[in-house]
């Protein structure tokens, strides 16, 4: 799993992401990029409820992608931000599909060699 301290927490930093990072799209899932002024290097997973209105369902598809992250085991550079975006097509994905489409997205953010 994926240790608290490499995750995005704080709303203030998923809002300068989203209004000010590079977009990177796959059909299930979309990838959100930034480099980050305190050189922290941190990913952040939002599941809306467009995905399913049951949490716990959400909360499903958020440790899947927790899982295909640390599968893959990135190493952003210092101070990137990664943002990964759950889109409806993740409901029916099976895990080496996500896995194969979050390596995509990480090869074209270059962050994933």
């Amino acid at each position: 799993m994926l240790p608290g301290s490499q995750r995005l927490r704080l709303q203030q930093d998923f809002d300068t992401l989203r209004r000010t990072g590079t977009r990177y799209h796959q059909p299930a899932l979309s990838l959100v990029t930034a480099s980050d002024a305190a050189q922290r290097s941190l990913a952040g997973f939002i599941v809306s409820k467009k995905i399913s209105p049951r949490a716990v369902q959400r909360n499903r598809v958020k440790r899947r992608l927790r899982a295909a992250y640390h599968l893959l085991q990135p190493r952003p550079s210092s101070g990137q931000l990664l943002l990964f975006i759950a889109r409806p097509a993740l409901q029916t994905l099976s895990y080496q599909a996500l896995l194969l489409q979050m390596q995509i997205l990480l090869k074209k953010a270059r962050v994933l060699n």
